[in-house]
């Protein structure tokens, strides 16, 4: 800083003056902080970007100028997932450390993140910046189905089936066309009997099918068989085998479908379909079990076992008072409002000729305590228990006032 000092006389005679020039030399100090060239830095990446993956490359400027004090370093960053990344603290290019980095574009579309950058050779002020990660879906997940198999009955005019027959898979990636799922048939639609509707997923009959005779049951399961397995199914080999249970196999038809999606590359998965006959022998019955959520399985094997038959469960729904015209003195009073839950499961029982119910089995399976499969729960016990301990008690209770009643009667006529 260059500047001059003026010294001047005073006195009454004399005006006299001098100037000087004057330097000042400043010191410069760390009083700045790192000021980075753009207010945020937005990348887009694949999500399954790997190791050595280049992110973005953040710049910062200091104007302190003496020392080590303008003197940047990129230090740190800052956010989810940081540790998967890697910053270099003099270029400030950040890349990706390893190849499980834990960037899911299913999980979170965008990571907000921050790089820290400090002067005085990395020690001195500091400075952050937002680095904003969106995140490009992939296709890197399979559909799946709800369930590996799905059952369903012909309806007796054998134009459609009992129940709408839909099956379902979900794709748990992000966006379209990766989520998007389709379906088709790609074993066991022998003679082009069934259509299955490629976005919905509905199974439809062709036509109504015609109804075989046994020989033709027998001819055309087994063509069916040798085409799913490629061999003689061993009980039509065996010579202990009866017509009839040829038959029954044969009648039931055993599709396998697809789903897959639409990204590239192409992912997939099956489930089996089996169609049943129209039988005599099948009926829809609703049963009340314990519980706001059972076991579909627990409760298929124990229906199984009570029925004798074969339980297709088509619904589960929580029970409510009056639900379906369901008499509430049947499942206890208050139709499970007094503080346990239960729910109504609709099943289709299909009986075959040889239907056995296992009385002993029924019993060990009841008796588990704490499974759904429980008829009677033990909330349940401990209310029916309770009833009881009041009835007692209410009935001891009249006992003692007719005692009383008679103590006081004999004391007066006396």
């Amino acid at each position: 800083v260059h500047f001059q000092i003026l010294a001047q006389e005073l006195g009454p005679a004399t005006n006299l003056s001098t100037l000087v020039n004057v330097t000042v030399y400043l010191a410069d100090v760390n009083d700045n902080a790192p000021v980075f060239e753009q207010n945020d830095y937005i990348v887009d990446l694949p999500e399954n970007m790997t190791a050595g993956t280049r992110v973005v490359q953040v710049h910062a400027t200091d104007v302190d100028t003496a020392g080590l004090g303008g003197r940047v370093r990129y230090t740190q960053i800052l956010g989810p997932h940081n540790t998967s990344l890697n910053l270099d603290p003099a270029s400030g290019v950040v890349t990706v450390a390893i190849n499980n980095h834990g960037f899911d574009r299913e999980a979170m579309p965008e990571y907000h993140l921050y790089v820290e950058a400090r002067d005085d050779d990395g020690i001195g002020n500091r400075a952050q910046v937002p680095l904003v990660i969106r995140l490009i879906d992939v296709n890197d997940e399979t559909p799946t189905f709800e369930k590996p198999l799905y059952e369903f009955i012909l309806a007796a005019d054998l134009r459609n089936f009992t129940v709408p027959a839909f099956i379902r898979a979900t794709d748990g990636d992000a966006e379209a066309p990766n989520n998007e799922v389709r379906y088709e048939l790609i074993y066991g639609n022998y003679e082009n009997k069934f259509f299955l509707h490629p976005i919905t997923g509905e199974l439809k009959l062709n036509a109504p099918l015609v109804p075989r005779t046994g020989s033709q049951s027998a001819v055309g399961g087994l063509r069916r068989r040798r085409q799913t397995s490629g061999v003689l199914p061993p009980n039509l080999a065996s010579t202990g085998t009866t017509s009839q249970q040829q038959q029954k196999e044969s009648d039931v038809f055993v599709l396998t479908a697809r789903a897959f999606d639409l990204g590239v590359p192409v992912r997939y998965s099956t489930a089996t379909i089996r169609v049943y006959p129209p039988e005599s022998r099948t009926r829809t019955v609703t049963f009340i079990v314990p519980g706001s959520d059972p076991d579909r399985k627990k409760v298929q094997d124990t229906l199984a076992d009570i029925t004798g038959g074969r339980v297709i469960i088509q619904e589960v729904r929580p029970y409510r008072t009056g639900d379906g015209g369901i008499p509430t003195d049947l499942i206890g009073a208050g139709g499970g409002g007094s503080g346990t839950e239960r729910s109504v499961v609709i099943a289709t029982i299909l009986y075959d000729a040889d239907s056995v119910v296992d009385i002993a089995k029924i019993q060990q399976r009841l008796s588990i305590n704490g499974t759904v499969t429980n008829i009677i729960s033990q909330e349940e016990r401990s209310a029916i228990l309770y009833k009881a301990e009041n009835r007692v008690l209410f009935w001891l209770l009249i006992f003692l006032a007719i005692l009383l009643a008679l103590g006081i009667l004999t004391l007066l006529l006396c």
